[in-house]
This record gives structure tokens, sequence and C-alpha cells, in this order.
């Protein structure tokens, strides 16, 4: 499904999007959603009875992943932006969308759900941070970034299609792996003066010298207290998704949910 994405494109364009998709598809599978943690993608196979539109929702929901990680590589620089690579961005964005509404029609969902969450989306991606909102601030911000993620299981428990706590699910681990990335990426983003979770457990003269450059500056065992705050946040998210996950009786998925809290917040 990724690399067909560059189809109907011009053969250099094609070839340019295709070079690009290739680093996404990882190991032998060669499936871009394991770059993701488990329980974000799994969800489907523990919560999909026999009979649902299995394939709308495991395509929307795939399109949605692929889209937030396209988007997020194009706007931080790590994919240099090509009119082809933009194109395919557009693409990806249409073929998400119709298949949320082929979903949504097939289950009796308000099609309105899809500009909902899309809208969310899209006004969360350009918002910028507010300092005074701190930690709880940028965790909720995320949150309305994974908005695509969150609108297949709202509509599966919307519906009655699957049990509720899959939002919780979704977005929890959505949030929990967010913090522990930025924790893992605390070097760069400091380098490159990010306003990170990390940032914002920080105090405010050191919240002013990561901004200005000098981050070097700023107290290694202050950094390190921040980098526990967010790996401590992330645990609690994890934690309640794992209990999320037991009240709907899906005891696969609280299984994965507990073995990505052991791998996310270890270290």
């Amino acid at each position: 499904m990724v690399l067909g994405a560059a189809d109907g494109l011009p053969a250099s364009a094609a070839e340019d999007v295709r070079a690009a998709l290739r680093p996404y598809l990882a190991g032998e599978a060669r499936d871009f959603v394991r770059l993701f943690p488990v329980p974000l993608w799994s969800f489907l196979h523990w919560a999909l009875p026999d009979g649902a539109p299995r394939a709308h929702a495991e395509r929307a929901h795939a399109l949605a992943l692929l889209l937030h990680l396209w988007d997020d590589h194009l706007v931080d620089g790590q994919l240099p932006l090509t009119f082809a690579r933009l194109h395919l961005r557009g693409a990806v964005w249409n073929a998400f969308t119709a298949s949320a509404r082929a979903l949504c029609a097939g289950l009796g969902a308000p099609e309105d759900r899809v500009r909902e969450h899309g809208d969310t989306y899209l006004d969360a991606v350009t918002a910028a941070g507010d300092p005074a909102g701190g930690l709880a601030g940028h965790c909720a911000l995320f949150e309305r970034q994974a908005a695509v993620w969150t609108l297949v299981p709202r509509v599966l428990e919307e519906t009655g299609t699957a049990p509720g706590g899959l939002v919780a699910v979704v977005r929890n681990v959505a949030v929990a792996w967010r913090l522990t990335d930025d924790v893992s990426d605390l070097p760069d983003d400091a380098a490159d003066r990010v306003r990170s979770g990390v940032w914002y457990a920080l105090g405010e003269r050191s919240r002013e010298l990561w901004t200005r450059g000098r981050a070097d500056a700023v107290p290694e065992q202050e950094l390190r207290a921040a980098a526990a705050r967010l790996r401590d946040r992330a645990a609690v998210l994890l934690r309640e998704a794992e209990d999320a996950a037991g009240r709907a009786e899906l005891s696969g998925l609280r299984q994965e949910v507990s073995l990505a809290r052991q791998g996310l917040t270890s270290g």
C-alpha cells in the first residue's frame, strides 16, 4: 500500500516518492506500522469482531499513521520538500478521508466525524505550544495532533462495533510514545532549540538557556529530573491505557500495552 501511493505520478516524481518511502518499510515484513508502538495499530486485531468492515478500518488507520509520520518529517526537514512529496501528502490525505468516510457509511456513523478529527489535527499541527501550559499543555497539544489516530477507534466505539476504551488506549499510548521520544531526542532537540517535552519540564531559567542555544549550561541534574518527569508521566498514561483495555475485556491488547509500558519507560 505504501509504495503504491506513488502510482499515477509521472515516472520521475514516482521514483522520488518511492525512494523517500522505502526507509519507512521496516525489516523483512516491509510494514511501516511497525515503526509505531504495537498497541497503536494492533487494537484493530483485538477489537474488531467478525463481520466488521475490517478493510476500511485497517486502511483508514494505516493511512492516518502514514499521514502523521509524513507530515512530521516534512515539517521538521527530515524529508526535504519536493513537488512529488507534497503531492503524495495530498494523495494520502484524500485516501485517508475517503476510507474513513467509507467506514462511517458502513457502520452508520456520522460522516462529520471525519471532518471533526481532520480539523482538530490540522489546527493542532500548526499551533504553537504555550509555555504557560507546561508539560500538561504539551501533552494536551499532542492529544489533538493524534486526532487522526483516534478517529477509527472513536467510530468503532460510538457505533458499538467494538467495546469502549479504544480511544483511551490509542490516545494514551500515543502521548506516552511522544514523551519517551522526547527523552530519546534530548541531545538533538537541545542542539536545534526544539521546545520538546523536556523543555516544558525545565525551570524558566533553563528554558531560556535552551532557547538561546545554551542547553549545555543547563544543570545536568535538572535535565535528568526533567527526563524522569516525562518517563513518569508516560508510565502513568500507559497504566491508564492498560486499565482501559482490561475494562474492555481485551486481554491481548492489555498485554501488549503492558509490554509497551515496559519498553517505553525503561531507562
